[in-house]
C-alpha cells in the first residue's frame, strides 16, 4: 500500500506516517518451499510519550513499549507455506519508543524495549539516558548498540556498564568506545574482555587505562595485544602488568616493546620472562636492561642468550 517501503533485498518494510498498511508477499517454489503468495495489514498508531511527559507539557509516565520516537518501522515480510507443513514465519513489527525526556528513564521501564527498539533509539536521545539507566542495559539489548551510541557513552555512565553487557559487545562496538569511558570501565569488566574485544580498543584507548585495570589483565589476555597497541602503553604502564601476563606474552611481542619500556620492568616481571622472550630481545633492549635488571635474570634464562647476547648485558 501507499505510504511505505520495501526494501527488495531484506525484505525490510519502512513506513512513514501512522496508519493501516497491507504487505503482500509472493515467492516462486524451491527445492524446500512450494510457491505462494500471502498478505498481512497491520496498524501504526499515533506515538505515545515514555520516561515522563505529555504533549500538553506535563510530566506523567508512560510504559517504555509505546511507539514511538520517529516515524519508522521494521517488520519481517511473512514466508510462503513449507512443503513439510510447518508454520510460517509470524510478521513481526518493530516500533521505536518515544522518549521526550530521556534523563528520566528509570531501569524498570528500560527493562520494557527490546533490544531492536534498543536499536532504534537516536544517538542524541541515548547519550542523555541517566546512569541507572546504563547500569540497567541486558546483554541482549547491549549487543543491539549502533556504534553510535555507544560513542555517547560518558565516563561516569561507562562505570556503570556491567561485565555481561560489556561481554555482549562486538569487536565494532567496542572500538566506538571513546578513551575516556575504557578507561573508566571496572577492572571487573575489563577482566572478562575477550582476545578480540581487546584487540578492537584504539591505541588512543590503551594510553588510558588505569592501573587497576592493567593488574586485572590475564595472562591469555596479554597475547591479543597487537604491536602498535604494546608500543601505545607508556612505560609505568607496563611495570603494572602482573608477572605472570608479562611471561605469557609472545617474544614478538616482547620485541616490539620501546626501550624505555624495557628499564621500567620490575626484577619480578624480568624473572618472569621465558629464555625464548630474551633471546628475542633485540640487541637495543639487552642494552637497555639495568643492572638490577640483569642480576635478576635466572641461570636458565641467561643460558638461552647467545654470546653476542651476553655481551650486550650491564655488569
Amino acid at each position: 500500500s501507499s505510504g511505505c517501503t520495501v526494501d527488495p533485498s531484506t525484505g525490510v518494510v519502512n513506513y512513514a506516517s501512522p496508519g493501516t498498511y497491507v504487505v503482500s508477499a509472493r515467492a516462486a517454489e524451491t527445492a524446500t518451499y512450494e510457491s505462494g503468495s500471502t498478505q498481512v495489514s497491520f496498524s501504526i498508531g499515533a506515538p505515545a510519550p515514555v520516561g515522563g511527559g505529555t504533549s500538553g507539557g506535563g510530566s506523567t509516565s508512560a510504559p517504555v513499549s509505546a511507539p514511538v520516537e520517529e516515524p519508522a518501522s521494521t517488520i519481517t515480510t511473512p514466508a510462503p507455506a513449507p512443503v513439510d507443513g510447518s508454520e510460517p514465519t509470524t510478521p513481526v513489527v518493530v516500533v521505536p519508543v518515544n522518549i521526550p525526556n530521556p534523563d528520566a528513564v528509570t531501569p524498570q521501564q528500560l527493562a520494557a524495549i527490546t533490544p531492536a527498539q534498543i536499536s532504534l533509539i537516536t544517538a542524541q536521545v541515548f547519550r542523555e539516558l541517566p546512569a541507572s539507566a546504563i547500569a540497567a542495559l541486558t546483554a541482549e539489548q547491549a549487543s543491539a548498540l549502533t556504534p553510535s551510541q555507544i560513542n555517547t557513552i560518558q565516563p561516569l555512565k561507562a562505570a556503570e556498564l556491567s561485565p555481561a553487557a560489556v561481554a555482549a559487545l562486538s569487536p565494532e562496538q567496542v572500538s566506538a568506545l571513546r578513551p575516556r569511558a575504557v578507561a573508566s570501565l571496572q577492572p571487573a569488566v575489563i577482566a572478562q574482555m575477550s582476545g578480540e574485544q581487546l584487540q578492537a580498543l584504539r591505541p588512543a584507548a590503551i594510553f588510558k587505562l588505569t592501573e587497576s585495570q592493567l593488574r586485572s589483565i590475564s595472562p591469555d589476555q596479554v597475547t591479543a595485544f597487537t604491536r602498535e597497541q604494546l608500543r601505545s602503553m607508556t612505560s609505568t604502564q607496563l611495570s603494572q602488568l602482573l608477572p605472570g601476563a608479562v611471561g605469557a606474552m609472545e617474544p614478538a611481542q616482547v620485541r616490539t616493546l620501546k626501550l624505555d619500556a624495557v628499564r621500567e620492568l620490575l626484577p619480578a616481571q624480568i624473572e618472569a620472562l621465558s629464555p625464548d622472550q630474551l633471546s628475542a630481545m633485540r640487541p637495543a633492549q639487552l642494552r637497555a636492561l639495568t643492572t638490577d635488571q640483569v642480576s635478576a635474570l635466572t641461570p636458565a634464562q641467561l643460558a638461552g642468550l647467545s654470546a653476542s647476547q651476553l655481551r650486550q648485558l650491564r655488569g
